[in-house]
């Protein structure tokens, strides 16, 4: 039932709590992890700034389904961004059981969305967690390589179907790999 914000705050005052008791210092005060996890939420905020119009505008066109490893509350974390109409399903791991990299929960994404997997087009920020699992179901994937946790080897047959950078390149995209015979 938390939405992103106080999930934000309630995960970065456990680590901060973590850090005091493995350092024996209190310089990891619950003000300063407050701090930390409101300025992460203005830049999420900002984010969305971008990111908002490009998923409306994809949710105009395509059917979409958000498939996630998260705690049980996406519904409420849509409704906090004002996102609850964009996903026609909601593929959470916590709800369903199963988590990334699993194929299984990326299947249940494409069952949710009544198409075959060559039909679809997955987009994702992790090639081990994302496109690597859709890829080897058949999905279209599209690569979305601006920050990297790790460094990410590509394996042979599971490529991308396109890198980029920048979200904003998404819509022209994904137009252009559903105008390519499957």
């Amino acid at each position: 039932e938390d939405t992103f914000h106080t999930l934000l705050r309630k995960k970065i005052a456990i680590q901060f709590e973590y850090l005091r008791e493995q350092t024996q210092t209190q310089q990891f005060t619950p003000e300063l992890a407050q701090r930390i996890a409101d300025g992460c939420y203005s830049k999420v905020i900002e984010t969305l700034g971008t990111s908002r119009g490009i998923v409306e505008e994809l949710a105009s066109e395509y059917p979409m389904v958000l498939v996630t490893n998260f705690y049980g509350n996406m519904p409420v974390v849509l409704n906090e961004f004002g996102l609850a109409n964009i996903f026609s399903s909601i593929v959470e791991s916590s709800v369903v059981g199963i988590r990334k990299p699993d194929p299984a929960l990326f299947a249940m994404g494409i069952k949710a969305l009544c198409l075959q997997a060559n039909e679809v087009v997955v987009i994702g920020d992790s090639y081990r967690k994302d496109i690597y699992p859709s890829a080897s179901l058949g999905c279209k994937t599209v690569w979305l390589k601006n920050i990297c946790w790790e460094e990410e080897s590509i394996e042979e047959p599971h490529s991308p179907t396109a890198i980029i950078d920048d979200i904003r390149l998404v819509p022209d995209i994904i137009r252009a790999l559903n105008s390519q015979e499957p």
